[in-house]
């Protein structure tokens, strides 16, 4: 069967699982709603019990005290009188941290009458919880019952039953010397106790059951997974054999095209009869009277033939009317048997491709999923390649721009220093010629005197040009440093390009690891989805087992 596009797989276990998990978040509204309305029903007997007390706190010394004392205990104070300051009641924390616990718990069970909002399967199924949230419920339950004092003597009034509504009676005060009602509120306190640790029992249990139905989902989606995957192949089994049966079923079309044979052979055998009937009536007309016991002995032979023809051709009718109904019998049997196997398997192709559209489903939201992972590694590592590009080429710029800079400087320095040269050049040149023009203006008067002048200014000229070689071989000096600085700079500039070409490989490199951890990611989702298409086998074989 191709498999280009995958169809819908069982929906009835999703539908199931669904339910499921609906049944289960009404389950903790209910408990969250009654555990709220339990809270309100004790803030409103809380309220109840002050005003009785407030109410009767002008009967006696006695009954103010108790009340004085309740309520101290309720808010956390004590006797001004006795010089004791207000201390922060440690109940306080202890309902707050029994908050979370307390919301999960319905109000039939904390009234013990045990009974749950709804019946249903899940809460029939019970675990034991562990010890250390037992332990931390008990320490919470007696933190918060801490919170009432040993010194309490006054109490409700005697409820009928502890689902009776307590808001149509007042209550009242009994003195502390009454040991009865003192008794009879410890027992009270020892039963809500019992209750509120059922209760928190309760509540680990439909935790415990929540986690168990979880792992058998996830159990018998794998089953089922690997039970569709079974199924595929006994499809194709069972399609070859249909295959291979059909190709057999020529074996009609034999049978018929002998019985034509033999209804052709029987029309010519009966039309051979009648052309001898007739050949005998003739020869019968001609024949003499003389030749009668030779006719009568054809006659007889005739008969015989006749007889002996006519009794194979009803044999040969009956045989082939056996055989003929066997096969049409047959025929019919193996055409209903192959009506029955092409119903099963149209229902079973249903099933695969109601399957088959579920792993589909799932399939192409897993492609999505990695398709948004690959599209958000390309944009970091696009990211990644933009900044290292950015830096690079900021890198590179930088040096540029600092080779440009000496450069220039190296540029200007050098030309300071011809402009220096040329004018000491030209100062030289103008004293050579004011210096010649003195020559020529006293050659005439002053030649003999100023021979020897003549000489110191030759060699004055001598030393000028000296320093003018001097100069122009320091000239050609900065000129050949300028040249290895900008071979040095063009030095940098292939190391930095070689650099750059190093990150450019580097970021290449990055990419094909990508590429790679892609392609690992695709394998390990391909992975994935053929465990749980196994599982799933599994799953449909132990829900059909």
């Amino acid at each position: 069967m191709p498999c280009l596009k995958k169809k819908p797989k069982n929906m009835n276990y999703a539908q199931m699982f669904k339910n499921l998990k609906n049944r289960l978040d009404n389950e903790a509204g209910k408990l969250k709603q009654s555990a709220q309305q339990y809270t309100e029903q004790i803030a409103a007997q809380v309220g109840q019990y002050r005003q009785a007390m407030n109410e009767q706190a002008t009967g006696s010394d006695a009954n103010a005290s108790i009340s004085k004392r309740f309520l101290n205990s309720v808010t956390g104070t004590t006797n001004p009188e006795a010089g004791e300051s207000k201390v922060e009641d440690p109940a306080d924390v202890s309902i707050e941290s029994s908050s979370a616990i307390m919301s999960e718990i319905p109000e039939a069970d904390l009234l013990g009458l045990g009974l749950s909002s709804t019946e249903s399967p899940s809460n029939r199924r019970r675990r034991s919880p562990s010890a250390e949230s037992t332990h931390s419920n008990e320490s919470t339950l007696a933190s918060l019952l801490q919170s009432i004092p040993n010194v309490i003597s006054s109490a409700f009034e005697t409820i009928p039953s502890d689902s009776e509504s307590v808001t149509s009676e007042a209550f009242s005060v009994r003195s502390t010397n009454d040991p009865a009602y003192n008794s009879r509120l410890k027992q009270r306190l020892a039963s809500y106790k019992a209750k509120y640790r059922d209760a928190v029992h309760r509540h680990n249990k439909l935790v415990d059951e929540v986690t168990a139905t979880k792992k058998i989902l996830e159990t018998t989606q794998d089953e089922c997974l690997q039970k569709v995957e079974k199924l595929r192949s006994e499809k194709r089994v069972l399609a070859e054999k249909l295959r291979d049966s059909v190709g057999n079923g020529d074996g009609k079309d034999d049978l018929e095209k002998k019985c034509e044979d033999y209804k052709r052979m029987l029309e010519q055998c009966k039309n051979k009869i009648k052309a001898l009937q007739q050949e005998k009536k003739d020869q019968l007309i001609n024949v003499d009277d003389d030749e009668s016991p030779r006719i009568k002995e054809l006659e007889s032979r005739i008969q015989k033939t006749e007889e002996e023809w006519t009794t194979r051709i009803n044999e040969s009718d009956q045989q082939h009317a056996i055989v003929l109904a066997t096969t049409k019998a047959e025929m019919h049997g193996a055409l209903e048997n192959k009506d029955s196997e092409i119903e099963q398997w149209r229902r079973k192709c249903a099933v695969l491709e109601q399957q088959d559209a579920d792993a589909n489903q799932r399939w192409n939201e897993k492609v999505e999923k990695l398709q948004a992972m690959n599209k958000a590694l390309e944009a970091e590592n696009n990211e990644m390649i933009d900044k290292l590009s950015e830096a690079k080429t900021q890198g590179v710029k930088a040096v540029l721009e600092e080779e440009e800079k000496k450069r220039s400087i190296l540029e200007s320095d050098m030309n300071e220093e011809i402009e220096r040269l040329k004018e000491e050049i030209e100062k030289m040149t103008l004293e050579m010629s004011s210096y010649k023009v003195r020559l020529e203006a006293k050659e005439s008067s002053e030649f003999d005197e100023h021979n020897e002048d003549i000489e110191t200014l030759k060699l004055e000229i001598a030393s000028v040009r000296s320093e003018k070689i001097d100069l122009e071989s320091k000239l050609a000096e900065h000129v050949s440093s300028f040249d290895i600085y900008r071979a040095e700079a063009e030095k940098t500039l292939a190391a930095a390009k070689e650099q750059f070409e190093k990150k450019v490989s580097e970021c290449d490199k990055w990419r094909e690891k990508y590429e790679e951890r892609a392609a690992a990611s695709d394998h390990i989702a391909t992975v994935e989805f053929e465990t749980q298409e196994t599982e799933a086998h599994r799953i449909l074989e132990y829900v059909k087992i």
